[in-house]
């Protein structure tokens, strides 16, 4: 009896909060999943210095006079490390990055190069909440290789033809990693940084357009499809239900049931005691009963003193003969 007692009083408690509170159904169901809206930005390389490649081996860093990059290992210079930097990319901090990707197209002419396949490429972001500005033409410093990045993505780029279009792997990692750091901002910039590491007889790269000073339609293009992070609940209630114990096996017993709330900004506690009128109730029918049985007591013990007092009148009189006409 106790354990289905306190069954059906938990049972009771869940139901009357969550019709107060105007919850039905199951609460994970009512978790909103992460993306509802999503927003699509698309950020291009401006031509104001937003692109450079540095030649490993000198550790100079030049800005290409058709605003292009260079990927892979050149035959005379070696590894080549290049960077694209986009600004003004409006994603709010703490958004759910769904997908982000780099649009390049092939900037490279002629035949010497660029048609080998033996070529692997870094994928990297500089990791900070706004990138650093890159350096002007013939800059020397090391001034790409020393900049902190995010963890990378290998990529082959494929061997294309002057104009055609080339889509870098999903970068939305590295994104997510960036927008949320403490401190970015809608609005700031970030930096793509392409690596070669080729080998040493590997005279493959490519030829991409970053701001493209002369062919604007083909600058590099940043696309981040994402949702914006949800503002937390103004009040978060949870139902924790407390019974009291199981009442005694008596019919007067009236048990007492207590239901606690919480919520975001306290606790609230409900209780409903016994009504008072039933109380009250049975003290006046406890006090009448009383008064009764007083009454009747007295009422015996008065009858039985006149019976008694009769008996002795009678006796007297029938000793001393002195009752002719007493009328007994």
């Amino acid at each position: 009896m106790a354990r289905l007692y306190h069954a059906s009083c938990s049972w009771l408690l869940k139901v009357g909060l969550l019709a107060l509170l105007g919850v039905y159904g199951d609460a994970a169901l009512l978790q909103p999943s992460p993306c509802e809206h999503m927003e699509t930005v698309r950020v291009p390389v401006r031509g104001d210095a937003s692109d450079a490649f540095q030649y490993k081996k000198i550790g100079v860093t030049y800005s290409g006079s058709s605003g292009e990059i260079y990927v892979g290992r050149s035959a005379y210079h070696g590894d080549v490390v290049s960077a694209l930097r986009f600004l003004e990319v409006e994603v709010p901090r703490d958004s759910h990055i769904v997908s982000a990707s780099v649009r390049l197209v092939d900037a490279h002419a002629g035949t010497v190069c660029c048609k080998g396949s033996d070529l692997a490429v870094l994928l990297r972001m500089e990791k900070t909440v706004d990138s650093t500005p890159l350096p002007q033409h013939h800059t020397p410093g090391w001034l790409l290789s020393s900049l902190a990045v995010t963890a990378a993505t290998v990529w082959i780029p494929p061997a294309t033809d002057t104009f055609n279009v080339t889509e870098t792997p999903d970068l939305s990692a590295m994104v997510q990693s960036i927008v949320s750091l403490p401190g970015w901002a809608s609005g700031n910039a970030m930096t793509l940084i392409l690596d070669g590491e080729g080998e040493a007889n590997d005279v493959d790269e490519r030829v991409y357009y970053g701001s493209a000073v002369t062919f604007e339609q083909h600058r590099a293009i940043l696309s981040i499809q994402f949702c914006r992070p949800r503002p937390p609940p103004a009040v978060q209630a949870e139902v924790a239900p407390v019974c009291p114990p199981a009442p005694p096996p008596c019919e007067r017993c009236l048990p007492m049931s207590t239901m606690q709330a919480s919520s975001a900004s306290g606790s609230v506690a409900m209780a409903d005691a016994a009504p008072r009128s039933i109380t009250i109730a049975l003290a006046i029918v406890a006090v009448a009963t009383a008064a009764i049985v007083v009454v009747m007591v007295s009422t015996a013990v008065h009858r039985r003193g006149r019976v008694e007092d009769e008996s002795s009148r009678r006796l007297t009189c029938h000793v001393d003969q002195q009752c002719g006409d007493s009328g007994i």
